[in-house]
């Protein structure tokens, strides 16, 4: 309930509350989001919170439906190469992100070693890129061989949305609350049961992949 205070005018005024969440006192689904600013909606603040901001924002490309693997292919090269500073796709810097990257490399060393000893596991951020703004991707897995070529890839869209809890352009929707224990495992498992998935069947897994079930190849 709303305490009372007393205005300039003597008036009894209600209190704003105050967001004093941390993950160190709440498992709300929204504990991992930064009081935004007046301009930063939630859902912005959560994308940075985890992914951070690109030193510049590409040039967002005007084009019409359907959106081709072509023009998929050259905006994953163009956000790949404009990563936010000191971002390192092996070790990303973000504490959200380091812990979602070693839960997902986890599932890969248990379940398939040999894929890390073929390839190596990458973590983009393509937020504010033109892979985000038209195709919906604000962070991608990628395995990579040594001369950086794609052989499996799972995309990622973070959000606070409820809307986007059917599905939506990118692989999986991300929510805050899967970030909580119980659910990053979880997420784990599917982004690496879709990365193993894309590399036994020889396709990338990038473009047109709408929440697949990859749940059903996730051992119990």
């Amino acid at each position: 309930m709303l305490g009372t205070e007393k205005g300039r005018n003597g008036a009894r005024q209600k209190s704003r509350p105050t967001n004093n969440l941390s993950p160190e006192t709440t498992n709300s689904p929204i504990t991992f989001i930064p009081e935004p600013r007046k301009h930063v909606r939630p859902g912005r603040a959560f994308e940075m919170r985890v992914l951070g901001v690109p030193e510049e924002q590409p040039r967002k490309d005007d084009f019409k439906e359907p959106r081709t693997p072509t023009q998929y292919e050259r905006e994953e090269r163009e956000a790949i190469n404009n990563q936010p500073k000191e971002w390192d796709p092996t070790s990303p810097p973000t504490n959200l992100s380091q812990k979602l990257f070693n839960v997902v490399k986890g599932e890969i060393e248990k379940n398939h070693p040999k894929l890390l000893e073929l390839f190596t596991l990458k973590f983009y951020s393509t937020v504010d890129s033109n892979l985000d703004h038209n195709f919906g991707v604000d962070a991608l897995f990628r395995l990579e061989d040594q001369f950086g070529n794609s052989y499996a890839s799972a995309t990622l869209d973070l959000t606070t949305s409820l809307r986007k809890m059917s599905g939506g352009k990118a692989n999986f929707p991300v929510f805050p609350s899967d970030f909580l224990p119980k659910n990053i495992e979880r997420l784990g498992k599917m982004v690496r049961a879709c990365l193993a998935t894309c590399v036994a069947t020889r396709s990338n897994g990038c473009l047109g992949n709408r929440r697949p079930q990859y749940e059903l190849l996730i051992e119990n």
